[in-house]
Formats: structure tokens, sequence, C-alpha cells
């Protein structure tokens, strides 16, 4: 993944700004090939606690295909340790982005106080061939940045992240 500075440092602000809630935004740009290219970096609210019901729907939809957990696992949990993109917010982002000649390409959140490595939550909201930026926020101080991607539906693969 190819990101810029400025992309970038959007990033790791939103996530000292947020801290110690998790914060996300999406990534926009475009794609070559295998490569995405962010250049620009949307902050959105975290729309987890919006609508419990639509919330909890679509864990269960997650466990009956199987996933790593319950919905009541994942309804245990509060915007410090979750987040979820509003499906209006990423349809007014997705379409802002495609009269600007770019694409959604990924998602960035922040992991307070925790490794920039992907969860099982993470693993069972991501979709295939987008990036997914994490950052480790230790006490309002960025510690990682890392990008992860899935490919053929399997588990996430760290990708590497070219910044300039």
């Amino acid at each position: 993944m190819n990101i810029t500075s400025v992309a970038a440092d959007a990033i790791r602000q939103h996530g000292i700004e947020g801290f110690p809630f998790e914060i996300c935004g999406l990534l926009i740009g475009t794609i070559e090939g295998e490569t995405r290219r962010v250049r620009e970096a949307w902050p959105l609210r975290n729309a987890w606690e919006d609508d419990p019901k639509q919330r909890q729907a679509m864990f269960a939809e997650i466990e009956a295909e199987g996933g790593p957990a319950t919905a009541e696992q994942w309804e245990a949990e509060d915007t410090g340790r979750r987040f979820v993109v509003s499906p209006r917010d990423q349809m007014i982002a997705s379409k802002r982005a495609r009269a600007l000649g770019m694409d959604v390409v990924g998602v960035y959140h922040t992991h307070p106080n925790h490794p920039a490595i992907p969860s099982p939550f993470d693993r069972s909201m991501a979709w295939e061939g987008w990036s997914y930026v994490i950052v480790s926020v230790r006490e309002s101080q960025i510690a990682e940045f890392r990008s992860w991607v899935i490919h053929d539906d399997g588990p996430f693969v760290e990708e590497p992240v070219y910044e300039g």
C-alpha cells in the first residue's frame, strides 16, 4: 500500500485525538493492480452505539456463518474496544470519492493500548482486497502503524506500507 504523508499524518492525528476510544475512517484513493494508492484519509465517527438492533443482527449473521465468537461476546464491548462504520456514512463517502475520481480502498482504525494486529472481530468484518490500517495508540502516542489485507477469503496478511 502506498499512502501520502498527508493521509498518514491525518490518521495518526485522528488516533491521538480519539484516544482512549477506537476511532475509524476510510482510505480514499485508487487501485492499480494489487497496489492500493491512498491519497486521502477521511475520518468517520464510530457508529458502534447508533443502532444496537442492527449491530446484533450483523453479529448473529457472523455467528451463523461460523464466525470466531458469538453475538453475545461481540456485544460485551464498547467504543473503547470496537468500531463500526455506518452504512450511510460509507455510502456517502463512496459517492464523494467517485465524484473526485477515486474510490474507497480501505478502512483505518485504532487499537487503544493494544498492538496493531487484527482481532478476530476485525477479520470477521473485513472485505477482501481492501487495506486495513490499524494504528496502535498507547497513552496518547502512536506506537505502531501497520496495514493488512485479505486475499481469496483467507487470513489477514500484513502488507508493506510505503509513505510519501
